[in-house]
């Protein structure tokens, strides 16, 4: 085979995978990546010279900050709420060995 042959059968192909009825008989079932699917196929491979064209004029980085900014929109979530804090364990150690909760270790006297 030429190389000429295999160039032409190259690009014959990327434009029959790259068609609009093979694009969407593809497309992922679920709804969370229909976005960057489309963005992929849309921008990167079939209008792939007009992508460059704006990524020349915007910068690739901005272009591609964009892109995941539109296929995967960052969700509010309410701030969480900080968990209650947990007791030391060392105080529930001296705690446990009061012979009475309420009453102050000075209070024992010296264990020694």
């Amino acid at each position: 085979m030429s190389a000429g042959a295999l160039h032409r059968g190259y690009l014959w192909m990327y434009r029959q995978f790259y068609s609009w009825p093979n694009i969407l008989s593809r497309r992922p079932v679920a709804a969370a990546q229909l976005k960057a699917y489309l963005e992929f196929n849309l921008l990167y491979r079939k209008y792939g010279k007009a992508t460059c064209r704006l990524g020349k004029w915007f910068g690739m980085r901005n272009l591609a900050k964009l892109a995941k900014h539109v296929a995967y929109p960052e969700r509010r979530r309410p701030s969480p709420t900080p968990a209650p804090s947990a007791p030391r364990p060392e105080r529930n150690l001296i705690e446990n060995l009061r012979p009475e909760a309420d009453q102050p270790l000075a209070e024992l006297g010296n264990l020694a």
